[in-house]
């Protein structure tokens, strides 16, 4: 996807990592042959970072599919967490 159709709450790949968009600024060119920049500021879905970056705004950003769930936690054990899926059960 093109880096002027970002938005806020996407989830963009960046720099090898997750990103989800917290807010994104536009700025326009003063000449007319200058692009529009995308100033886009996020968190990383893992280590939750901040993050921030500057697109032009024919920029290609690639972006990443995620699916929120409600899960309950059961227990914690050496190897980590152990959660259910509410629908379906699994764990």
């Amino acid at each position: 996807m093109k880096a002027s159709e970002i938005k806020k709450g996407l989830v963009i790949e960046a720099d090898g990592a997750n990103v989800i968009v917290t807010e994104v600024q536009v700025q326009t060119a003063s000449s007319r042959s200058g692009n529009t920049l995308y100033k886009v500021r996020g968190r990383n879905v893992v280590t939750r970072q901040k993050f921030q970056a500057a697109f032009k705004g024919d920029e290609f950003v690639q972006t990443v599919e995620f699916e929120r769930r409600a899960v309950q936690f059961l227990y914690e054990d050496a190897d980590g967490c152990t959660f259910m899926d509410r629908d379906t059960y699994e764990q």
